[in-house]
């Protein structure tokens, strides 16, 4: 997964683009973001965006401090949010 993102002091604070399915999308709109401890503290964290895509379709981005890494999760356009972590 490969994201560009703004990042702030200590981790992202938001994302400017994506690869989705070897396609590059521009986020259009940050719709929601949130940060979700893990169980165990020490495990650190992931930060939730849900973000618009220059597509018009609705996307999930999550980064997982711990790892260093991003994932992505294809949303509903009319469906909540939900962090499914």
């Amino acid at each position: 997964m490969q994201v560009e993102a703004y990042c702030g002091y200590k981790a992202p604070e938001s994302p400017r683009s994506f690869i989705y399915r070897g396609e590059r999308h521009l986020v259009s709109d940050i719709l929601e973001a949130r940060r979700v401890e893990k169980m165990d503290r020490e495990e650190g964290a992931v930060i939730l965006f849900r973000v618009k895509g220059d597509d018009g379709h609705t996307y999930q981005l999550g980064y997982d401090e711990r790892a260093d890494s991003w994932f992505i999760r294809l949303s509903r356009k009319t469906s909540p949010f939900r962090a499914g972590i």
